[in-house]
């Protein structure tokens, strides 16, 4: 009877012992909705600058104080809806523009709109990005088979119009090699610093 009680508490300890391990890992992974997993700071410096400019507003406003984490894209893959900083090697000038095409994806014209991957390709005010002949003709010349090549990334503005902002509708397709860094506001910085702690 002792070896039945005690078989029987020592799997209802193991039970509530699963549950709570359980519970515990679930808690962590919602908590976690910033978009910070497995991000790896080892290649980062964390610098602040001001955001000159309006070609990205609303996501990010003229003198608006920002983190750019330096060197990010060395230890971690680009993501789409990633704000990253961009230089040319012709120019001193940084430029921050949002990440929206990858390689692989598909890239074709309808008009003055452009669709990806199936879907007209819009700003965070779902407002659809407008695409001049000259536009159209440097985003498709490198195509292959209607794909963007392997280490060529789209970076665009907020701004509809490509007259208002200087984006891959003016230069075309960026390599991983010209990202400085990933930039962020300074309460995503505040968020991956507290994911980071938790």
């Amino acid at each position: 009877m002792m070896n039945k009680i005690s078989a029987f508490v020592i799997v209802l300890f193991i039970f509530i012992l699963c549950f709570f391990l359980i519970k515990s890992s679930n808690h962590d992974n919602t908590n976690n909705k910033s978009g910070y997993v497995n991000i790896n700071m080892s290649c980062v410096a964390v610098e602040k600058h001001r955001i000159r400019g309006s070609s990205l507003e609303p996501v990010f406003r003229d003198g608006q104080t920002v983190v750019l984490l330096r060197g990010y894209y060395v230890c971690n893959s680009p993501k789409r809806g990633d704000i990253v900083a961009i230089k040319f090697r012709t120019r001193n000038e940084i430029f921050v523009k949002k990440l929206v095409g990858l390689p692989g994806d598909r890239v074709r014209f309808e008009g003055n709109h452009l669709i990806l991957n199936g879907g007209v390709l819009k700003n965070s005010l779902n407002e659809p990005y407008l695409f001049s002949d000259r536009a159209i003709k440097i985003l498709s010349i490198p195509l292959e088979d209607g794909k963007i090549p392997p280490n060529n990334f789209m970076v665009l503005g907020e701004e509809v119009s490509e007259e208002k902002s200087f984006d891959s509708r003016s230069f075309g397709y960026i390599t991983k090699e010209q990202m400085v860094g990933r930039v962020l506001s300074l309460k995503e910085w505040e968020d991956l610093i507290k994911t980071s702690n938790d």
